[in-house]
């Protein structure tokens, strides 16, 4: 006992050699440990802190990125997608569904063009293209029609070139080739016997996607490099899309989404297209109504067929490689439009002022007549209301003038100032344009009435009557969806007939001064 109290005695006497640990022998006092502990937590709370300051900052760039990167408008699943067999009929079911239809393990299937279509195959087929489309940048369009009337004062937006002819391997070689930095990009589309009488033996049987309308029909190819973009824009057919070979992503509007995406006049080179880039997000600023379009995302695979109705607004984009065969047949909306277009005006003016006068007195009265019959307020109207209503407010609150309203401001708005700019003072109408309708002066009030007068009496008010109800009969047949981008064509196609191509956007920013008259005064 003795020995152990002495030996633990010399324990807690023992002196240590410098090189003997102190932690190893005498305890840590109770501040240092505390200490301790204090320098951990704050290790863990600096680090802690570190770490969240990185994710913020993290969030921070990523929100930018998102905002540049992703699409402005909101997106859908509402396609149908439709698996059948290879001998099973599609075309007039998807047709009666009016939506975008993606129809998987069809008749395309059979095609001799699905199993040996590639790049190698279509090399040793054709020997050159013709027209084909080259850009220094991915993105086609808007295409250029140079045979519209606003043609000789539009300038093309998109400056690519389409009527470049090419060996086919050079072509293939460059549309199936990686490059890091590319400053040419190629596209080609066109009949499918522009690449050789053998294409149309190699799709075959393709009678189940043109039956709509055999009669009336168009197969087309379309070969492209991976990146490139055809510019949104909307076809008048019925469209049966086949994906052979590499991928394709669709962006797809329904044609009742027109005041979002901001249509060109039925009158410009870019007619049928979308004004709005949806590929360029700062187009937010010019066109903010995008922000209220909903659209539809469809990847096409080998195999994969889409159908896409008349009149749906379409963006596409090639993921990868792209070989692909399409058949546009017309719509049972063809001849309804036609027949819109080919009756007579009842207009008996000569006088140019009361001509354009009695072209705004006639498209109120269609406008009227159709709201009676369809829905005519917008989606978007009480916005659109208070963004540009600052004038006309007792015309405007009509939903026949209110249809007038919409299109101008969505189709014009932007393409007008682009005309005023190139006719400036060069126009003999533009400084006695504001005449010709009703604006800045008392006498517009009796020359309105007199207007009046004359359209509604006697037989000119039989046929006037007899003219407003046969459009408004046949635009009642069109469908819901579509309808009012056919019948703004057709109002512009009044108005060209009625001023100068270069002033049909000043006629219907004027019109409103006449309605305005005419309402105010009770003359209608």
């Amino acid at each position: 006992m003795l020995n152990e109290l002495n030996r633990r005695k010399g324990e807690k006497v023992h002196k240590s050699t410098p090189n003997e640990d102190h932690n190893d022998i005498i305890p840590a006092k109770p501040s240092e440990r505390l200490q301790q502990q204090y320098k951990r937590k704050l290790f863990y709370i600096l680090a802690t802190l570190t770490l969240l300051n990185f994710i913020a900052g993290s969030l921070f760039i990523l929100r930018f990125y998102y905002q540049d990167h992703l699409p402005p408008y909101k997106i859908s699943n509402d396609y149908i997608t439709w698996n059948i067999d290879e001998n099973e009929q599609f075309a007039r079911k998807a047709a009666d569904g009016a939506k975008p239809m993606l129809i998987k393990g069809s008749v395309v299937n059979k095609w001799y063009a699905m199993k040996r279509w590639n790049i190698d195959y279509l090399t040793k087929k054709i020997n050159k293209l013709n027209n084909v489309y080259t850009n220094t940048n991915k993105w086609f369009g808007p295409y250029y029609d140079p045979n519209k009337d606003f043609a000789p004062f539009v300038a093309r937006r998109n400056p690519y070139k389409d009527d470049v002819t090419m060996k086919s391997a050079d072509f293939f070689q460059h549309i199936s080739t990686k490059v890091e930095e590319q400053d040419l990009f190629l596209y080609y589309t066109g009949g499918i016997d522009s690449i050789g009488q053998w294409a149309s033996v190699d799709v075959q049987p393709i009678e189940e996607l043109i039956s709509l309308k055999p009669s009336h029909n168009s197969i087309n190819v379309w070969l492209g490099e991976p990146g490139v973009i055809a510019h949104m824009h909307y076809c008048e057919y019925h469209n049966f899309y086949v994906q052979i070979q590499g991928s394709k992503k669709f962006t797809v509007f329904s044609p009742s989404e027109w005041i979002h995406v901001y249509p060109y006049p039925y009158l410009h080179p870019h007619h049928a297209q979308a004004q709005v880039n949806i590929s360029n997000v700062n187009d937010t600023d010019k066109f903010p109504f995008i922000t209220k379009a909903t659209g539809m995302e469809i990847t096409l695979e080998p195999g994969d067929l889409l159908y896409l109705p008349p009149l749906w607004f379409h963006h596409v984009e090639a993921l990868e490689t792209s070989i692909s065969v399409n058949a546009w047949s017309d719509s049972e909306q063809t001849p309804i439009v036609k027949r819109i277009f080919s009756h007579d005006v009842p207009i008996s003016e000569e006088n140019e002022r009361n001509k354009a006068i009695s072209t705004v007195l006639i498209i109120d009265g269609i406008f009227d007549r159709v709201c009676a019959r369809k829905k005519c307020l917008g989606l978007i109207e009480e916005e659109l209301w208070n963004r540009y209503n600052t004038t006309y407010q007792v015309v405007l609150k009509r939903k026949s003038t209110y249809q007038l309203f919409k299109m101008y401001k969505i189709r014009y708005k932007l393409t007008q100032r682009v005309l005023e700019y190139s006719i400036g003072s060069h126009s003999p109408w533009s400084d006695e344009y504001n005449g010709m309708l009703c604006e800045g002066e008392e006498l517009y009030e009796e020359l309105v009435r007199d207007v009046i007068k004359e359209m509604y009496s006697g037989r000119n008010k039989v046929l006037l009557n007899a003219y407003l109800q046969n459009i408004a009969n046949l635009v009642a047949k069109l469908p819901n969806d579509t309808w009012e981008i056919w019948l703004g064509n057709y109002i512009e196609f009044l108005a060209f007939n009625t001023v100068p191509v270069e002033m049909v956007g000043n006629f219907f920013k004027h019109s409103f001064s006449c309605l305005e008259i005419a309402f105010e005064n009770s003359l209608l």
